[in-house]
């Protein structure tokens, strides 16, 4: 939530190129609250010997927006998802229709996948899921994982 009132803009191209920060808990991107917390919400992508090797950011590097044509953007190590993993824009919504054919595939089969084993997406984020029947739905976790 802090960081989401700043005014620091560095990684807008990459993650936000059509949003503004301090409209973030109004769209949903952050909260005070995360269903993360709770330890049953996950964000992920799909990867594999299909998507093209990641690359690690460096400071300098051109950032390209995360809504940019796959052969474009950030190269992340995922598959063509339609947008870049953590890409707070319309674009990102799962049903989203202005993206390629494979990206609609690779959503679908992502989404099918998580629904196979109890999971449930949300209608901003394709990359966020939830189980289901969630064993702490009303209690928060909050703990140090740095260095684990």
């Amino acid at each position: 939530m802090a960081w989401a009132k700043t005014p620091d803009t560095r990684m807008r191209a990459e993650f936000y190129p059509n949003a503004a920060k301090t409209d973030f808990e109004r769209l949903g991107c952050v909260a005070r609250r995360s269903a993360h917390s709770r330890g049953s919400t996950v964000d992920l992508a799909p990867t594999g010997p299909a998507a093209p090797p990641r690359r690690d950011w460096k400071p300098g590097d051109t950032l390209t927006a995360c809504t940019a044509d796959f052969g474009i953007r950030y190269p992340d190590g995922t598959l063509d998802m339609g947008t870049g993993f953590d890409c707070f824009d319309e674009q990102s919504h799962p049903a989203a229709s202005a993206i390629t054919a494979e990206a609609r595939r690779n959503r679908d089969t992502l989404s099918n996948v998580m629904a196979k084993h109890g999971f449930s997406g949300i209608d901003s984020e394709w990359w966020h899921f939830t189980l289901r029947d969630e064993p702490f739905p009303k209690r928060s976790f909050d703990f140090n994982t740095r260095g684990r």
